[in-house]
């Protein structure tokens, strides 16, 4: 009787990003991927809140997933810091990674403060 082996499945690159507005859809953020990167998105997933019979709203956030083979490296240095609606766009290979300090924006108390010494 043969045996069934399970062949390890491939998971497809992803890319976090964050500062998305708020009224974005998937379609404008799999756009800017092929515009900036020409590179074909597989998914995006934008994060929602709200509780299901109420207003549902993404909430700034997604996850992308591109195509086996993307070069994530070449994809995150044509997008990352890109203006998207007055926000700069946030791409990052892994979801917990801290913020850089250069995605303060510039009306935060702590950051006006700092560009007035």
């Amino acid at each position: 009787m043969a045996t069934l082996q399970k062949q390890p499945s491939k998971q497809r690159p992803v890319l976090y990003l964050s500062n998305l507005p708020h009224s974005i859809a998937s379609v404008q953020v799999e756009d800017i991927f092929h515009t900036l990167a020409h590179v074909e998105v597989h998914h995006v997933e934008l994060m929602k809140k709200g509780l299901p019979g109420h207003v549902v709203k993404t909430c700034g956030l997604a996850a992308v997933t591109f195509n086996e083979g993307a070069d994530l490296d070449r994809i995150i240095q044509l997008t990352d810091g890109h203006d998207m609606m007055g926000r700069p766009l946030i791409v990052r290979k892994d979801k917990f990674v801290e913020d850089s300090a250069a995605y303060v924006h510039v009306d935060a108390p702590h950051a006006a403060a700092a560009a007035a010494h």
